[in-house]
């Protein structure tokens, strides 16, 4: 019995159902949605490749948060231990197929929907991405982040880019951190946060930061998120953040192109992209901001 048949099963519907599931996009877990009873279900099946990544424990109860606020969808059935999430359907669009430039009026909901995380409590475990980075490093097998097969020799931006961008625990707040477009969902009304799976406590720039780098937004689309926000572009060094948002983006490719294996080619493919828009982001950093970088230490 496959693991959405398991999962159809537990919800008392027939498991036969999986053989019309449709799959759905995702670079980590295996995703289906499901139509059972008038009603239209995602199932989310973690992936071989991001096994021991994800505390399930931790997704599990902020996901549960998160639902509470309305900040996440309803969760149907969520095993931890079988991989296997089931959360019913959210009508609406994601951002990663709405028309660009992004409004005011969605940028805002985005804003509302961050801001409104950031003061919940109940969150746990803490995401420092200089921490994750260095994890994601290990777990590709990199030595030296400067060599072209890894970051290359914008890694000498590393060290002082670290130095400004530090995570206090004390300033630290509850993060979804892996705001991509493809994981929101605009219904109209109001943003809904998808996958909690990465979600901990984390700098309170990161969900703004990661989600502009990760939707590439145009300057005018930056202004109208941080305005929204409340926040200010030079004295909560947003570029900063941004940059170091790529970084992590980079290395967890890197991560998942040594555990890939055989099928590694899709990940040899985004490295460069990945590569490139830290580099474009670090360059950007440079001329704005008259940084002198200095090397970063190899790792041993």
């Amino acid at each position: 019995m496959t693991a959405l048949e398991w999962a159809l099963g537990e919800l008392g519907l027939d498991p036969g159902l999986a053989r019309d599931a449709t799959p759905l996009s995702g670079s980590g877990n295996r995703g289906f949605a499901v139509e059972a009873g008038g009603r239209r279900l995602a199932v989310r099946v973690e992936g071989r490749e991001t096994r021991g990544l994800v505390d399930r424990g931790l997704e599990r109860r902020h996901g549960r948060l998160a639902r509470a606020a309305g900040l996440g969808p309803e969760i149907l059935l969520d095993s931890p231990e079988r991989g296997v999430l089931v959360t019913a359907w959210v009508d609406g669009r994601r951002l990663d197929e709405t028309a660009r430039p992004f409004d005011g009026s969605l940028l805002g909901r985005l804003a509302r929907c961050i801001l409104d995380l950031q003061a919940r409590d109940g969150f746990a475990g803490l995401m420092d991405p200089w921490k994750t980075i260095d994890g994601y490093l290990d777990d590709a097998g990199v030595s030296d982040p400067a060599g072209p097969e890894a970051v290359g020799p914008s890694w000498t931006a590393a060290g002082a880019l670290r130095e400004r961008t530090p995570l206090r625990e004390t300033d630290a707040v509850p993060a979804h951190v892996d705001p991509v477009p493809e994981n929101l969902i605009d219904t109209g009304d109001r943003i809904v946060m998808l996958d909690w799976e990465y979600s901990a406590r984390g700098h309170p720039m990161w969900d703004l930061a990661y989600f502009a780098a990760e939707a590439d937004l145009a300057p005018e689309e930056t202004h109208m998120l941080l305005e929204r926000a409340g926040k200010d572009r030079t004295a909560d060094d947003f570029d900063a953040w941004c940059a170091v948002a790529c970084l992590v983006s980079l290395a967890w490719c890197l991560a998942r192109r040594r555990r890939a294996g055989p099928g590694a080619g899709r990940w040899r493919d985004e490295i460069p992209r990945r590569r490139g828009m830290w580099e474009r982001r670090v360059s950007s950093l440079l001329d704005m901001r008259g940084v002198a970088f200095r090397p970063e230490r190899r790792r041993p």
